[in-house]
């Protein structure tokens, strides 16, 4: 028998682990990453998907790269894409 586990959305990632221990409102992270809290709460409430500027200004502001931040984007989005497929027709080569 196979488990299989979900990867977490990465806004929820994200703010368990880099939002939370550096004590940053929605606010404050806002403004430190130039864009809106409206954006910043989205992201982080898993409500919209990680885009490649957010990677790149969270990349920065955390001192990691975008790749680390879009990795978690990419995880997620393959997951969530392959539960709607049958896989079953699709043929091996």
């Amino acid at each position: 028998m196979t488990i299989t586990i979900s990867p977490r959305h990465p806004g929820l990632y994200i703010n368990d682990f880099f939002i939370k221990p550096s004590n940053l409102s929605f606010t404050e992270l806002a403004k430190n990453l130039n864009v809106s809290e409206s954006a910043v709460s989205r992201l982080l409430n898993a409500k919209s998907h990680l885009s490649y500027d957010m990677a790149i200004r969270l990349g920065k502001l955390f001192d990691h790269t975008p790749e680390y931040f879009m990795a978690l984007q990419m995880k997620y989005g393959l997951f969530e894409a392959s539960k709607d497929l049958d896989l079953s027709k699709v043929i091996t080569l």
